[in-house]
């Protein structure tokens, strides 16, 4: 005849613990495949080929979107003189069952002006720099769309270059001009201040124009800011070093 314990209890059912363990089990098992995806490109890798696609000339649009592979997205030609590379494969926790994702580093620019002189050909580019936090997709009420700090960005920076005429991929920097993002015009539904200028519809803002004149140096224009300024740039010698043609 058995005898039944008086301090025995029965197996409790708690539901929080298996949730706990299912969650686990899927997290981990989500860790484990997610270390398989594409690798993301860093800000110095998207800056890297900006600035390699400017040497070259080739004005292109070039996206990562796809964790899944390492190819662009889209690779395509840009028909307004525009560079631009957009790493948006940045999620939360590994993009969490692909609901979030938008994340990482954009870089856009566009030849703003150019003008041929005897030493090569005088180029002005703009340079905009931004970083993305990625945004969150739920189901069952919408999207969190991926966002940045519009006081911090977009990074601004127009350049003026020299071309070499014999080899067009030789370039020299001349002038570096950078311009913060709270000095920028915005648009009627982007601006930071309702009393604050906007930007004239149909224009961008910022942007930038290219003067030269042969018995003096060369000017660049900054306009669509709060207060528009000219730069001048002497010209360099002859005898001035250009970046070499990477192989």
């Amino acid at each position: 005849m058995k005898v039944k314990s008086k301090d025995a209890t029965p197996c409790e059912f708690n539901p929080m613990r298996i949730w706990v363990i299912v969650f686990i089990s899927i997290f981990g098992f989500y860790l484990m495949i997610g270390t398989s995806s594409a690798k993301t490109l860093s800000k110095e890798e998207v800056e890297a080929t900006w600035e390699e696609l400017l040497r070259k000339e080739e004005y292109r649009i070039i996206e990562y979107l796809n964790r899944k592979y390492l190819k662009p997205t889209t690779d395509m030609l840009s028909n307004d003189k525009t560079i631009f590379v957009r790493e948006g494969r940045e999620g939360f926790l590994w993009g969490f069952f692909g609901l979030s994702e938008g994340g990482g580093w954009d870089i856009e620019g566009r030849l703003e002006a150019e003008v041929s002189i005897e030493k090569g050909i005088l180029q002005l580019y703009s340079k905009k720099t931004i970083k993305r936090s990625p945004g969150f997709m739920f189901p069952p009420i919408g999207a969190i769309e991926p966002t940045y700090d519009r006081e911090k960005y977009p990074i601004w920076e127009f350049r003026l270059i020299l071309r070499n005429l014999d080899n067009r991929q030789q370039i020299q920097t001349l002038k570096s001009i950078p311009v913060p993002a709270t000095e920028v015009l915005q648009h009627l539904s982007y601006k930071f201040n309702p009393d604050d200028p906007s930007c004239p519809l149909g224009q961008r803002c910022p942007r930038g124009e290219l003067h030269y004149d042969a018995s003096r140096n060369v000017v660049v224009e900054i306009l669509g800011i709060r207060d528009p300024f000219n730069v001048e740039v002497p010209l360099p010698e002859s005898s001035a070093p250009m970046q070499e043609e990477k192989q």
